[in-house]
């Protein structure tokens, strides 16, 4: 790939190559390969699409996704009915699945002006409330059977780009993204990988088949157990798993895209990689995509995606930028949906590999030895600043004995683990128990609040009977904690908090999400905030995210919600200097392992060197 193209310039080639594969296929949808050699002898070059009508459903539901993004992470609800409002007042080119989805879902099927009439600004009726059943309900209803259409595929794609290096949450959005119309786990398969590849695309990288199979795995078992609710888990289904092997090693040419699996998902992923891994440059491997027949524009829209993501914007034809400008005039531009979604992606870490990348080098060459970020020209490990956190995780420590609570004997098999001498792979193994155990049980939630507060043996008791005796249900603090952890916000926090304390303190509340979630969310206490409020400043990243905000709390001063823009701060910036260990020493960083080095750090006197 260029490694000249930015990332915004990828980002922008995305969005805009939705729309140039959308609209080059329109006209051509549905005929034969051989229909079209004969009307395109010279193939199939301009966009011959009419200015007037609205946007097609490939390029209309695509922004309907993008605008959502960018409001946050995807609700299933909050989908349906936004594909619900567009059928009420466009429609055009609505897939028959969709159709009857949503015609359960609104109890009557959905208007579609935009199918048999160009748009007239003003008289479109508003849409009306719908009145079947939940958007969900109707998609399995209607999604059974196994009808795997290509309809959730052609939307998903400014997924990558709002969380282009957050493997869990693009994976989990993707598939969220396909389940209020198509329920068969094919299409939300297909939306996981291909946006997998999309992502790569836009970092700069060439992933091979098994790179997106693992990866969507590990994606699909971060979001563990919402996605089992939609019949998902984390084994790549057989037939999704040869479509994606058998791109790797064909051409366009070899697939016949114009048969009776026409619109069938599966094929549409294969066609997209192949352009993706294939395609010489943008408008070629656009061309031969929708010269191959079948399903064009919504082919030619998957594929333009990840073409786009590759070559970058001034990839795509100027000729093919200004007939999509013309087509679309007074609308708002595809770049401007890519813009935002960067945005709201470097707002909460979701883009901030590409920021690191930026500066690896520099430190290493800061050693004087101009070292390259894959740590050649002999550099010296023990010199790098990233060697101090290393050290500082290994020597990570926090032994708990969970049997010491004093009405452990009344919990029925639970505090009966001591944790010694509590070092990281022991305290992963616990954290993994509770992910394990805490959906369903108050034990495990009760064991963690002990485990927190095991240094203040007094209070440590008290707070545990209190979770215990509390009355909520493991089911319903699960619930609302991964609502917190979906839109991490001081609203959703505060309403998480308030099943477990009463007290506006956010230490004990938040080791829930860094438990749940610990590549994302890091622990925060008054042991943090202090090493925070001494070394902050040097740990400042340009360009990047700062430690601000942060409250003095060495009279004595508890950390409370009222700190909450330090909070916030701090989970960004772990994220942040995550990737950038995770790029500089090659191992596996989380958000809670920079925690870790942190709170080492400051209990043990250690100095660790800034990485900016």
């Amino acid at each position: 790939m260029n490694e000249q193209t930015s990332g915004d310039d990828r980002a922008r080639g995305l969005m805009v190559g939705i729309a140039a594969g959308n609209l080059l296929g329109i006209v051509q949808e549905g005929w034969s390969k051989e229909e079209i050699a004969d009307v395109y002898p010279d193939g199939v070059r301009e966009i011959e699409e009419r200015p007037g009508y609205p946007d097609d459903d490939d390029l209309a539901q695509a922004l309907i996704v993008a605008e959502a993004a960018g409001r946050g992470s995807l609700d299933p609800d909050d989908l349906g009915r936004r594909f619900w409002d567009w059928a009420e007042t466009n429609g055009r080119g609505i897939g028959n699945l969709t159709g009857d989805v949503l015609e359960l879902y609104g109890g009557v099927p959905p208007r579609c002006p935009g199918a048999w009439r160009p748009a007239a600004p003003g008289s479109t009726e508003p849409p009306r409330e719908p009145a079947g059943v939940p958007s969900i309900e109707a998609s399995r209803k209607a999604g059974g059977g196994g009808r795997a259409g290509n309809g959730a595929l052609m939307r998903c794609a400014p997924a990558a780009v709002r969380w282009r290096d957050d493997t869990a949450a693009l994976v989990r959005n993707s598939i969220v993204s396909a389940v209020p119309t198509h329920w068969d786990r094919r299409c939300g398969w297909s939306c996981a990988l291909a946006n997998l590849a999309a992502a790569a695309a836009l970092r700069g990288e060439t992933p091979t088949a098994e790179d997106l199979l693992d990866a969507g795995v590990e994606g699909v078992r971060a979001a563990l157990p919402e996605l089992q609710r939609y019949g998902y888990e984390a084994d790549v289904p057989r037939s999704v798993r040869e479509a994606v092997r058998c791109a790797a090693g064909v051409e366009v040419d070899d697939v016949c895209a114009d048969d009776g699996s026409m619109g069938f998902t599966l094929l549409t992923l294969r066609l997209a990689l192949i352009a993706l891994w294939r395609a010489p440059d943008f408008e070629r491997g656009l061309r031969s995509i929708v010269e191959a027949g079948g399903d064009t524009d919504t082919n030619g829209a998957v594929a333009g995606a990840l073409l786009g993501a590759r070559f970058g914007i001034d990839a795509i034809p100027a000729r093919w930028r200004r007939r999509i400008a013309e087509i679309r005039a007074g609308r708002t531009p595809p770049e401007s949906y890519a813009d935002r979604l960067q945005a709201a992606g470097e707002a909460d870490g979701s883009w901030a590999r590409g920021v690191i990348r930026a500066s690896v080098t520099a430190i290493r060459a800061s050693s004087g030895r101009g070292a390259t970020v894959d740590g050649g020209s002999g550099v010296d490990e023990r010199d790098m600043p990233h060697t101090t956190w290393k050290q500082a995780l290994d020597k990570y420590r926090y032994p708990v004995d969970l049997t010491k609570f004093a009405d452990a004997a009344n919990t029925g098999g639970w505090f009966e683990q001591n944790i010694h001498p509590g070092d990281r792979r022991q305290t992963m193994d616990f954290e993994e128990r509770f992910r394990k155990h805490g959906p369903d049980n108050l034990e495990a939630w009760g064991e963690v609040v002990f485990w927190k507060n095991y240094a203040m043996p007094k209070a440590r008791k008290k707070i545990t009977r209190k979770v215990l005796a509390g009355g909520v249900s493991g089911a319903k603090l699960w619930k609302k904690c991964n609502r917190y952890i979906e839109n991490p916000d001081l609203k959703s926090f505060r309403k998480f908090r308030k099943l477990l304390f009463k007290n506006p303190v956010v230490a004990n509340a938040a080791t829930f999400p860094a438990f749940i979630r610990p590549d994302k969310f890091p622990m925060v206490d008054k042991q943090i905030t202090l090493w925070a409020l001494e070394h902050g400043a040097e740990h400042r990243y340009p360009g990047g995210p700062a430690l601000e905000c942060v409250p003095d709390l060495s009279s004595g001063e508890v950390l409370r919600e009222s700190h909450w823009p330090f909070v916030e701060s701090w989970i960004r910036w772990c994220r942040f200097t995550a990737c950038k260990l995770e790029i500089l020493t090659g191992d596996t960083w989380r958000a809670r392992d920079v925690e870790m080095a942190v709170f080492t750090a400051q209990r043990c006197g250690l100095k660790l060197k800034p990485l900016c």
